[in-house]
């Protein structure tokens, strides 16, 4: 990324044969995961929120690591969650969200 940013390329470079990018991930980054679509982000509750909160800990080429944000152990496997297929992303409907300084929680478009 660095790189790219030197020579004034496009950080986030799209696929040459027309598909489009789903999402990007970085480590850290927040998502809610198993909501429907249909849910209003800024209507619900945080309580109901909270449950589908976790954050990006690791990305390879071949799965992605989902934490839930309150785990402050990485013994517990019930707070993680791997996506190893695009089946696996679509079953969880990974929705990208911000958290202001406030606590609010915010969709990324």
């Amino acid at each position: 990324m660095v790189e790219r940013q030197k020579q004034n390329a496009p950080i986030y470079q799209l696929p040459e044969d027309g598909k489009r990018i789903v999402a990007s991930l970085e480590i850290n980054d927040m998502f809610l995961l198993g909501l429907d679509d249909e849910l209003d982000i800024n209507k619900a509750n945080a309580q109901q929120l909270t449950k589908h909160l976790y954050r990006v800990q690791k990305v390879s080429s071949s799965y992605y690591t989902f934490r839930h944000h309150l785990a402050s152990t990485l013994n517990n496997k019930e707070e993680e969650i791997y996506i190893q297929s695009f089946s696996a992303w679509q079953k969880y409907n990974p929705i990208k969200v911000t958290i202001d300084s406030l606590g609010h929680i915010k969709r990324v478009r």
